[in-house]
């Protein structure tokens, strides 16, 4: 059973690029209390969100592309797990 993740036990998770897309929007949105901060540190942090933000959007693009080859193949519903053990 998954915690986060939409599973067969788990009916009410989240997809990984939803979980993704999620994380991004609160990295902008505390960015934006740091933004016109001249600081070091505060640039220092800016400088590592950008980066953060840049592997998570280059994490969204194939998660998108596996819920879409995971639904096509299998359906986006099964009595049974779709996909692995049972």
């Amino acid at each position: 059973m998954t915690r986060s993740l939409v599973s067969d036990d788990n009916a009410d998770g989240f997809r990984p690029e939803h979980i993704l897309h999620a994380i991004c929007n609160d990295i902008l949105h505390c960015g934006l209390d740091i933004a016109e901060d001249t600081r070091p540190g505060a640039q220092h942090v800016m400088f590592n969100n950008r980066k953060i933000l840049n592997n998570l959007s280059e994490a969204i693009i194939p998660a998108e592309y596996s819920t879409r080859t995971f639904d096509k193949a299998f359906g986006p519903t099964a009595s049974k797990p779709r996909i692995g053990k049972e």
